[in-house]
């Protein structure tokens, strides 16, 4: 469909000495006239667009926000070792029961062993937050501390701090069962000579 051109009659000058005067009534015909043609322009574009077609502002995409950061915890600093408070709790053995764990050991001369000497160990059952000598089954350990006669009575040995396995705790391994949703490499923490990975437990 033709647009048709929108012509401005020319404004009538009257000259009355050195001013120049413009005619109101033509003003008024050329305003009303490009009013209607703008009209009809904007009819056009209107009957022009398909059936059933959205806004312009309908059809701009929605402003998407962001994905929200996932927040990770940050490793606990490493826990110190102390040594002597378990094992003035544990049970004095000469074996070690299945499920349980010991804290200390000792050479004793005649107790465990008739005839000479033999290791003693001081057990107790898995416990949060103790400092043992073994990690038993179903457990995991957050820290560990090499320290001398304390899971040997000769020299120097690790001692494991035990933990439970849960969601949202940071362990030096990964139990049965969970994984892993972080890791982190920390120095004397799974390794009391050096760097280990930490895990931040999930399922």
């Amino acid at each position: 469909m033709a647009i048709p051109e929108a012509r401005l009659p020319i404004v009538e000058e009257i000259q009355n000495g050195d001013v120049t005067v413009m005619n109101t009534s033509a003003l008024r015909r050329a305003a009303a006239m490009a009013g209607a043609a703008a009209a009809l322009v904007t009819a056009v574009l209107l009957t022009a667009a398909p059936a059933g077609a959205a806004p312009l502002s309908a059809q701009r995409p929605a402003a998407t926000s962001a994905p929200e950061a996932t927040i990770v915890p940050s490793p606990p600093a490493p826990a110190k070792p102390t040594p002597k408070v378990p094992k003035a709790a544990a049970i004095p053995s000469c074996t070690t029961p299945p499920g349980w764990t010991w804290v200390a050991v000792a050479n004793q001369l005649g107790v465990c062993n008739p005839f000479g000497w033999a290791p003693t160990y001081y057990i107790t059952p898995p416990a949060n937050g103790i400092w043992a000598c073994t990690t038993p089954t179903g457990w995991t350990w957050v820290a560990v501390a090499s320290r001398l006669n304390v899971c040997s009575p000769t020299q120097s040995a690790n001692s494991y701090l035990l933990a439970a396995p849960a969601v949202g705790i940071w362990a030096c391994t990964i139990p049965w069962g969970f994984t892993a949703s972080a890791v982190a490499f920390r120095i004397n923490v799974c390794n009391p000579f050096g760097g280990a990975y930490s895990y931040l437990l999930a399922r």
